[in-house]
């Protein structure tokens, strides 16, 4: 999180991904919580591949998703 601490616009590039699993859902999700409460941006640089999709689904994350979670993962809006 030091990265985030020290930085004050987060890019993350996921579009290579190959393998995933809760450890990195979860790694995202601490560095989005921590840029939130530093009133940091913090984005991915394309929608998540379809391996982080399965991840974000197999752990149940897709279920609960709120529309700032749709924005983030599948740079989709929700109306």
């Amino acid at each position: 999180m030091t990265y985030v601490k020290n930085n004050n616009e987060i890019e993350i590039d996921l579009d290579s991904c190959e393998d995933g699993d809760l450890a990195l859902i979860q790694l995202i999700e601490a560095a989005r919580k921590t840029a939130d409460a530093d009133a940091k941006s913090i984005s991915l640089t394309k929608p998540a591949n379809t391996i982080v999709q399965a991840t974000l689904r197999r752990s149940g994350f897709l279920d609960v998703f709120s529309c700032d979670d749709t924005k983030f993962w599948l740079h989709r809006e929700v109306l």
